[in-house]
C-alpha cells in the first residue's frame, strides 16, 4: 500500500496557522515512514484526485520551499475553513478520513449542545437575535448579556463581541474589544445602544447570550479553556485545561490574558486545592460529554476547545465550543497530551485502522 501520506489543509486567509503546522511537525516523534504535506484547500483537484502543496523534510525540520503535486492524502487534518462543497468532496475522496470536517457557527454549536439533555444545564440562555424587540426582552430578563457574531470568522478572539449591562437608571454600559484593549462606553438608553450597535454591524447575524458573572481574580474577569483531542487510539483526551485571567473586569481577551494551569493556580491558591481538583474533574467530564455529542453528528471532529466560566458559587457554564482551536506552543501540563502532536497521532490512527480493516 506504500507509505502513509497525511495532509494538513490550510488557507491563505489563515496564514497565522502555518507556523503552528511547522511547530507540530518539528515536535512530532512518530513513525518516520509517513509523508507529511501542507496544502491549500484551493489546490485540491478532485477530478485528477491530486493536491498541490509542500512536503515536510524531517532532516531540515522544515517544509520544502517548492510545491509538488501529490495524490489525495490518506488522511487530512483541516486547519482552515473550507466551503461545504469542497469539504464534502474531500470527505468522499478520503472515505471520511478528514477530521475537523465541519466548521459550525456559534448558533449551530449552541443548538448541537442544547439538544443533549446532559449538556443543556451547563449552557447560558442563548438565542438568535431577531430584532430590537428581541434584544429589549432578553435584556430585561437577564439585565446583562453578550452580543456575539454568529459567524465564527467574525467572532474569534473576542472580536465583534459586545457586552451590554442594564444599569439602575436605565442606561447601558457596553464593553467591547478594540485592538487588544477593552473599551467601556455608556449609552443613555437601551434604544440608543441598539441603534448604534446595528449601525456598525453591516447586517451581520448575531446571537444573544446571557452574561454569567464569572469569578473575579486579581480584579479581572476569568474563564477557562479546555482543549480536547482524539488520541492515537481514537479516544477523546484532555490536552490542557487552563484558567485565564483578563486585565479588565468585563470579559477575557484571549490574546491579552494571563494563563495558569491548574497546578500553577493551586500554588497561588493553596486553600482552594480541593475545589480546583473538583473543577478540573467536572470540566473534563463536561468536555467528554461534548465530545460524545459531536461524535453522534454526521461530521468528523477530533480537535476542539471549550470555553467555560465559573460563577462565585462554583457552578460551571459552557460559553461555546471552538471547532478550529489554537494549540499551545509549549506543553504546560506534562501529565497530559501534547496539543501540538496529538492530532498527528490521530491522523495516523485513521490510516492504520483503515488498513487493518481491509487486510
Amino acid at each position: 500500500m506504500g507509505h502513509p501520506l497525511i495532509g494538513i489543509c490550510v488557507s491563505k486567509h489563515r496564514r497565522f496557522v502555518h507556523p503552528f503546522v511547522k511547530k507540530r511537525l518539528q515536535s512530532y516523534t512518530g513513525p518516520s515512514d509517513v509523508t507529511w504535506i501542507m496544502f491549500d484547500h484551493d489546490s485540491v483537484r478532485l477530478a485528477e484526485r491530486t493536491v498541490t502543496g509542500h512536503r515536510w523534510l524531517p532532516q531540515r525540520r522544515s517544509f520544502h520551499p517548492g510545491k509538488e503535486t501529490f495524490r489525495i492524502p490518506d488522511a487530512v487534518y483541516m486547519q482552515c475553513m473550507a466551503g461545504p462543497k469542497r469539504m464534502n468532496e474531500l470527505v468522499q475522496a478520503t472515505s471520511n478520513r478528514v477530521f475537523n470536517s465541519y466548521m459550525f457557527d456559534k448558533w449551530e454549536g449552541w443548538q448541537l449542545l442544547a439538544a443533549d439533555s446532559a449538556i443543556r444545564p451547563y449552557l447560558p440562555d442563548t438565542r438568535r437575535l431577531a430584532g430590537e424587540a428581541d434584544f429589549e426582552s432578553f435584556l430585561l430578563r437577564h439585565r446583562d448579556l453578550f452580543l456575539k457574531p454568529i459567524d465564527a470568522a467574525n467572532g474569534h478572539s473576542s472580536l465583534g463581541i459586545v457586552r451590554a449591562a442594564l444599569q439602575e437608571d436605565g442606561s447601558i454600559q457596553a464593553s467591547y474589544v478594540r485592538g487588544l484593549d477593552m473599551v467601556f462606553e455608556t449609552y443613555r438608553s437601551s434604544g440608543d445602544f441598539y441603534s448604534q450597535f446595528r449601525a456598525n454591524l453591516n447586517k451581520r447575524p448575531y446571537l444573544l447570550q446571557q452574561s454569567i458573572q464569572t469569578e473575579q481574580w486579581m480584579g479581572g474577569a476569568t474563564d477557562f479553556r479546555l482543549h480536547l483531542i482524539k488520541n492515537g487510539s481514537g479516544r477523546w483526551e484532555v490536552s490542557y485545561f487552563v484558567f485565564r485571567i483578563a486585565p479588565n473586569s468585563s470579559h477575557v481577551i484571549p490574546l491579552k490574558t494571563r494563563i495558569l494551569t491548574m497546578i500553577q493556580w493551586k500554588s497561588m491558591y493553596p486553600q482552594g486545592t480541593e475545589r480546583i481538583d473538583r473543577l478540573d474533574k467536572e470540566a473534563a467530564e463536561i468536555g467528554f460529554g461534548i465530545g460524545r455529542t459531536l461524535d453522534r453528528t454526521a461530521h468528523h471532529f477530533a480537535d476542539i476547545s471549550v470555553d467555560l466560566g465559573m460563577e462565585s458559587s462554583g457552578r460551571l457554564f459552557v460559553f461555546e465550543v471552538n471547532p478550529l482551536p489554537t494549540p499551545l506552543m509549549n506543553r504546560l501540563e506534562p501529565d497530559r497530551g501534547d496539543s501540538l502532536t496529538m492530532p498527528l497521532d490521530y491522523a495516523l490512527c485513521l490510516i492504520l485502522n483503515r488498513r487493518s480493516q481491509t487486510n
